[in-house]
């Protein structure tokens, strides 16, 4: 595998820090807004600190770390992956604001989920989707694979919303939808996980 997409791929899991940050300052404060207002100075500063690296702007370490993290296509609009990634969170959190645990499995489907099927794709997809011939079964059961059991390990949800939120998270993903699937992914799975609590506990 390309050593430029394995990092990538590598820190998009790492997202997953991203939403159990974000539950504990949900919890700590009591409540969605202060977590959504670090999530949207993050996007605002993420936006500058694209336009400013584009200007050709030098900044310590970021202009390092942009160049070295870019794939060639998104040099016209560099961190676009980062960004679409606390943009879809922060969708996820506004829409599922009083439910935790829920906004929190759609951020955790998203990194683990996403970034384990497309590594699992690349290094051992062999058999294509039917319905998507850039995907591979081989990527989307790694995918639901890493999804599962983040949110088993990382969620309280019960076993069988984990179940259903991973295998919707993952199908969504997989999908020719031609939207970005760090918009898709999350609501998806947070939607799946939400009715499916709301359907348990009435």
């Amino acid at each position: 595998m390309d050593p430029l997409e394995l990092r990538r791929q590598l820190t998009h899991a790492s997202g997953v820090f991203i939403a159990l940050f974000l539950r504990e300052i949900y919890r700590i404060s009591s409540g969605w807004l202060v977590p959504g207002v670090v999530l949207a100075v993050g996007i605002a500063g993420g936006y500058a600190v694209s336009n400013l690296y584009l200007r050709g702007v030098n900044m310590p370490f970021l202009t390092g770390l942009i160049a070295g993290s870019e794939r060639e296509r998104d040099q016209g609009f560099p961190g676009r992956g980062a960004l679409r990634f606390f943009t879809g969170a922060l969708l996820t959190l506004l829409i599922f604001r009083n439910t935790p645990e829920v906004f929190t499995a759609g951020i955790i489907v998203l990194a683990l989920g996403d970034s384990a099927s497309t590594l699992g794709g690349v290094a051992y997809g062999r058999h294509k989707l039917p319905y998507n011939r850039d995907k591979s079964i081989e990527g989307s059961v790694s995918g639901f694979t890493a999804a599962f059991i983040g949110l088993i390990l990382l969620t309280s949800l019960p076993a069988v919303v984990a179940l259903a939120a991973a295998v919707v998270g993952i199908v969504t993903e997989s999908l020719p939808l031609g939207v970005d699937d760090n918009l898709t992914v999350p609501l998806a799975a947070a939607f799946t996980a939400w009715i499916l609590t709301v359907a348990i506990t009435i």
